[in-house]
């Protein structure tokens, strides 16, 4: 969701956040700002990313997948992370 506009040279924060996951998709918050001179970010948009895992069957016809072990582990982390900084 477009909020602003930003101009060439704007130094442009972009922030990530897991919002939703299951054992074959995602859900990606995505936050984006420009940082001012006051140094204060001004938010210039918003969304949302849907990423499923897929493998595809012998037609070629994609079929959702659970994530490999590895990509499960770095979901996992980033919850712990979360979770034990906001026990802060």
């Amino acid at each position: 969701d477009h909020l602003r506009e930003a101009m060439p040279f704007d130094q442009i924060i972009v922030t990530m956040a897991l919002k939703t996951v299951t054992a074959s998709s995602a859900v990606f918050y995505f936050e984006y700002f420009r940082n001012s001179t006051e140094n204060r970010q001004e938010k210039l948009a918003f969304g949302e990313h849907r990423a499923v895992w897929i493998t595809r069957d012998a037609d070629g016809t994609p079929i959702p997948t659970p994530f490999p072990a590895k990509i499960t582990k770095a979901f996992k982390q980033a919850i712990a992370a979360h979770t034990k900084a906001g026990e802060k």
